[in-house]
């Protein structure tokens, strides 16, 4: 016997507790179309998981989420894995061990034939000795009453192993698939991220073409009646607190039908009915449809939650209405439910605004611990996620509708409310908040049309950020804030005039120590004075400029620290934060209504001494509310997310004011912040290999705040952290790639530790995004398209045809642009797009990377100046940086007692022109500390790596050491360090560290016994799916000529537009190249003078030779000794 079980979702994306579940007995047949139809698509399915000698437990229907609290079990999309679309399945491991199944009940089409496909694979970060011991994958078919097992297969690679079944024999009848997933021999499923790849059932040779599928799209008739509207009117607007905008003019109702109520939705567009047919005091009393499509349970397993006694978790259904009054458009019912003998009354509210339907509920007594707005529950039913938005949409086939409820986080009283859910902590003191939600369900066939409003009051200081690029400083040019100074100085001489800057490392006991003291200025890099020096030519060079400050991370070695400030979790024990990798310290959370009074203590005296024009705030914006909640029965809105909403409100506000400028913060999460902070680098699930989607940013985040780049770049490329720049990050092509990223989001320019004290670099991003940024910093977006075929649609045809890699933005400021993310070539406009090439126009304005008679070139003109960049040079890494030279271990003896010698041998095929050091790290990835290094054997190396010779092998040991008990098993990583690491040749272990042995702990009695040892491979090739970069490509050889019109070279310039002359600089400055220049109208050529000046002083260095070319424009060779700059002046008549 089955059993039903109700379980949560917590802030991690786990579901809160559906009311139904499959033992009500619906139907949950899924017919199935012709063609391929993905595991992940379908929307009905059975979850049942199971501890071994125990009973099956099933889930409500179609459960999803990941780490679900009471098991640990998980069933999620879980996007692209080892080159694949994956369904995660993870067995129970927060309760005994035991399996976990997903059963589609499919009903399939007569076509033939049918076949059932999939790849079996482990996590690329668990498969390994010391983590996962594999997982024990099935697949079993249910037909005519008789049940198979198709395959059972234990894996633990990190690779698929493909299946594929014919299904033909059951054509046009109804089969059971079920997938299933247990633990290994081990019996331990903790680190079972168990992935099902690319998953499908394809149902016969014929199926739609992507021609009809686009014409049906288009063809339809809300389509037609949405397809010319202006995007404006689905902008932000924080007056309708979350709840969507429409983009029509409509007309919505409610009204009495029968026993039932119909909210309904009318417009040119479509029709939206919900109905409401009170029986079982959940959401699953509502029904939608559009026109006169197929009806759905908009919100199925929603409602609220009690705790049973034994701690499980108790869906509230039953009871009856007491009272049901229809206002306007508002229809509130009392609901009287009898909870655990005794009774429960909770106040709904209903409503319906454009096509969304709004819900709120409250509870006087505080006796609920969760709250749902449920799934849609469609056959077919695939979600996607949003970037920038917590949280996913999903889009209903055979609907041709999307879907999408949100909870308003500044009014819920809930601990955590992610997206649809919320749930509700005990303080200290056992006692529970009162239950008060409110949010929206959203059903419509635009896809803009169901995304969130955020509820907060736009930024002030758009206009002074939109044309400015971000510099964002972590380390400083010469060691000093005086060498930045001077960077800054040089940025200005050539030509680069629109910066905000971040300065994160200034503080008095270094980056995230003793915090949160930040003054005085650190002296390891020039303290008070230097400091100081850097305010002022930030002031000189017009810059918005702010100091890294923290007000989230309490550490007990700070001089202020005050242990009643720490964040208490629900049974009394302090919150741990940041644990400091170097000094061993472990912070813990700072109460957000205390940050405040930290914040007076540094901010204003940081503004006074060094001049600060600008906030910056670390980590407050890239978080959840409720991240470091307070659970301290007695403070003010313990356990409310919404106390952080309201706490931190007030420090960015103060901080602004301090400031007296905008505040900048870290980006991730920064949805629930938009206007209250005022820019962030904008981080992007996904990174540079996310699925662009634009209109969420563009016409939510956009109109609230000036977002820049992409991100950290360490969080951008595709191995994170473990990227090695001159290897497999850093090329053109990449950066070009986080460019076109950034035009596509309408985000400002972005120069990060990589690259900001390179002056090339930062010319080229100031140069070509100022010029757009201009157009589209303030500006709203008034269509979003995406070129699919060669027509240009709607997000809501692109996303349902999985195409959005072409985009065409267009903004009220009269700027279009177009950005190309494909492989092949673009044409728009007359224009030939590379990928990551763009084009944007305006009034006044033109910009693109593009390919110019099969050369690609960067061109950038507005009223202020041209820039225009044959890309015959670049100051970055030309060629790969890994060195021909293999670390291995040579010899290993166990010496007992944990004791071991180890030699290392190092073969040498390249040179080094330094003597580095060697470090040895033992890491196990459950380790908490920086890069998991348990501890270390970092050593001297006998002879100088200066010295080491192309085809020798060095010998480095013997040395001895004790390996730690901690854990069971360690990966031995070594490599050479001199302040950064040496990119070296082996099996990539991560950061610049190569693998040369796994060691396991033997113990007798608890206590270490032996080491046994496991060597690397020699010769063994780097880490799944790292390849270096392509360092040539998107660069043309020196001496390429590039004719843009106005301007031809080989080289790149910037040519500053003024009344009576034109200002050239150069770049590179010291190399010779070509220039042409076309004058102005008036400009005459017997009245032209050229002359250089020098760099930073502007010393008139005399006359510079030029003629005339064949176009009639001055041409003359740049690269004179010295200069900086070259002015073509001329007499006015």
């Amino acid at each position: 016997m089955i059993r039903t079980f109700c379980g949560g979702r917590c802030a991690c994306a786990a579901l809160v507790c559906a009311v139904l579940n499959a033992a009500d007995g619906r139907d949950l047949t899924v017919p199935l179309p012709a063609g391929r139809t993905a595991l992940t698509d379908i929307g009905l399915y059975r979850v049942i998981w199971q501890s071994y000698g125990k009973a099956p437990v099933a889930m409500p229907d179609s459960w999803a989420g990941h780490f679900e609290p009471s098991t640990g079990i998980s069933v999620a999309k879980w996007g692209r894995v080892l080159g694949r679309e994956a369904l995660l399945l993870h067995s129970p491991w927060r309760v005994a061990s035991g399996l976990l199944r997903v059963e589609y009940e499919l009903a399939l089409p007569r076509a033939k034939p049918i076949t059932l496909s999939f790849g079996i694979a482990m996590g690329p970060d668990v498969a390994q000795p010391n983590k996962s011991d594999g997982v024990t994958f099935a697949c079993t078919l249910a037909a005519g009453g008789a049940k198979r097992e198709l395959m059972r297969v234990h894996q633990t690679k990190a690779e698929w192993r493909d299946f594929a079944f014919d299904l033909s024999a059951h054509a046009g009848t109804t089969v059971v698939v079920a997938l299933q997933v247990e633990p290994g021999p081990a019996n331990n499923s903790a680190w079972d991220y168990s992935f099902f790849g690319d998953a499908a059932i394809t149902a016969g040779d014929a199926r739609p073409s992507r021609a009809e599928t686009l014409a049906r799209l288009t063809g339809a008739r809300a389509y037609k009646a949405a397809a010319g509207a202006s995007l404006a009117a689905l902008a932000n607007r924080p007056g309708n607190g979350v709840v969507p905008s429409n983009l029509l003019p409509c007309r919505n109702s409610v009204r009495a039908d029968g026993s039932a109520w119909r909210f309904a939705y009318e417009g040119a567009d479509c029709r939206v009915v919900y109905t409401y047919t009170p029986a079982t005091g959940t959401l699953d009393d509502f029904l939608a449809w559009v026109d006169a499509g197929q009806p759905f349970r908009p919100a199925a397993s929603g409602g609220v939650l009690a705790e049973e006694v034994d701690g499980g978790r108790l869906p509230v259904r039953g009871g009856r209405a007491a009272e049901t009054t229809l206002s306007g458009n508002t229809l509130k019912v009392v609901w009287d439910y009898e909870l655990a003998g005794a009774p429960l009354r909770v106040v709904w509210t209903f409503g319906i605004e454009g096509k969304a339907l709004t819900v709120a509920a409250e509870c006087a007594a505080p006796r609920l611990i969760g709250f749902s707005l449920g799934e849609a529950a469609a056959p077919l039913r695939r979600t996607f996620d949003v970037p920038y938005l917590a949280g996913a949409v999903a889009y209903l086939s055979v609907q041709n509708a999307f879907a999408c409820r949100y909870l308003d986080w500044t009014f819920s009283n809930a601990s955590q409310c992610p997206q649809g859910t919320a749930a509700y902590d005990r303080m200290t003191d056992g006692a529970r908040n009162p239950l008060r939600e409110r949010g929206y369900i959203a059903v419509s066939p635009d896809v803009g049309e169901v995304l969130p409003n955020i509820p907060h009051a736009p930024s002030p200081y758009l206009a002074a950020l939109g044309p400015r690029i971000m510099l964002d400083i972590w380390s400083h040019h010469q060691h000093s804030f005086a060498g930045d100074a001077e960077r800054l100085r040089e940025l200005a001489d050539n030509g680069v005039d629109h910066l905000a800057i971040i300065q994160h490392v200034w503080q008095r006991y270094g980056y995230d120590v003793k915090l949160p003291d930040h003054l005085p200025a650190n002296p390891r890099y020039g303290g008070e004075e230097c400091l100081q020096i850097f305010g002022r030519a930030a002031k000189e060079c017009g810059c918005i400029w702010a100091l890294h400050e923290n007000y989230i991370d309490l550490y007990p070695d700070a001089p202020s620290y005050d242990p009643a400030a720490r964040v208490l979790l629900a049974d009394g024990r302090p919150s741990p934060a940041w644990f400091h990798p170097d000094t061993k310290i472990q912070s813990f959370g700072l109460k957000c209504n205390l940050a405040l009074g930290f914040a007076r203590r540094n901010s204003p005296e940081i503004h006074r001494r060094y001049g600060t024009t600008a906030a910056y705030l670390d980590v407050h914006t890239c978080v959840v509310p409720w991240h470091q909640l307070d659970h301290e029965a007695g403070q003010p809105m313990a356990a409310m997310a919404r106390a952080k909403v309201r706490f931190d409100g007030e420090l960015f506000q103060y901080q602004r004011d301090t400031h007296e400028g905008p505040l900048f913060g870290e980006g991730w999460r920064h949805f629930y912040w938009a206007g209250r902070c005022d820019g962030v680098e904008a981080q992007v699930a996904g990174g540079e290999d996310h699925a662009p989607f634009l209109d969420f940013d563009l016409l939510k985040l956009h109109p609230q705040m000036v977002n820049h780049g992409m991100g950290y770049y360490e969080r951008w490329f595709r191995r994170g952290y473990d990227a090695v720049w001159g290897f497999d990050a850093g090329s053109v092509q990449q950066l070009d790639k986080y460019r076109a990223m950034e035009l596509a989001y309408g985000h400002a320019g972005f120069l990060g530790a990589r690259l900001v004290h390179n002056v090339n670099a930062v010319v080229r991003e100031h140069h070509l995004m100022h010029a757009v940024q201009r157009l589209y910093g303030t500006a709203r977006a008034v269509a979003i398209r995406y070129e699919v075929d060669g027509v240009l649609v709607t997000a809501s045809a692109a996303l349902a045809l999985d195409d959005t890699r072409r985009q065409r933005i267009e903004y009220d400021s009269g700027l279009v642009v177009w950005v190309n993310w494909r492989e092949e070539p673009w044409r728009v406009e007359g224009r030939v797009l590379p990928q990551w090439g763009f084009l944007a126009r305006g009034p006044e304005t033109e910009a693109s990377t593009e390919l110019r008679a099969g050369v690609i070139a960067d061109y950038a003109e507005c009223p202020e100046y041209i820039f225009a960049d044959a890309r015959t040079w670049f100051d970055l890494p030309a060629a790969s940086v890994r060195k021909n030279i293999e670390p291995r271990l040579r010899d290993f003896t166990d010496l007992g007692g944990g004791r071991v010698r180890v030699t290392y041998e190092w073969v040498v095929n390249d040179a080094l022109e330094q003597d580095f050091r060697c470090f040895v790290h033992a890491v196990n990835p459950q380790y908490a500390g920086g890069e998991s290094i348990v501890f270390q054997q970092d050593h001297a190396l006998s002879r100088p790596t200066s010295a080491w010779r192309k085809g020798e092998v060095v010998t480095d040991g013997p040395w001895e050491f004790t390996v730690s008990g901690k854990y069971d098993a360690y990966d031995l990583m070594i490599g050479l360090h001199k302040g950064e690491r040496v990119c070296l040749k082996g099996v990539d272990g991560g950061a610049n560290r190569i693998l040369v042995a796994r060691l396991k702990v033997v113990r007798e009695g608890g206590r270490v016994a032996a080491v046994a040892c496991e060597k690397a491979g020699p010769g063994a090739a780097p880490a799944e799916g790292v390849r270096e970069a392509d360092f040539a490509a998107h660069r043309n050889p020196p001496g390429t000529w590039v004719d843009f019109g106005k301007v031809a070279t080989d080289g790149a310039v910037k040519v500053d537009r003024r009344p009576d002359r034109l200002v050239v600089f150069p770049y590179p400055r010291a190399r010779e190249f070509r220039v042409s220049l076309a004058l102005p109208p008036g400009a005459e050529a017997a009245r032209v003078r050229l002359r250089a000046l020098a760099a930073e002083t502007r010393e008139d260095l005399g006359p510079v030779p030029f003629a005339w070319d064949g176009a009639g424009r001055l041409a003359f060779t740049a690269g004179m000794p010295r200069a900086g700059r070259y002015v073509v002046a001329w007499d006015a008549r």
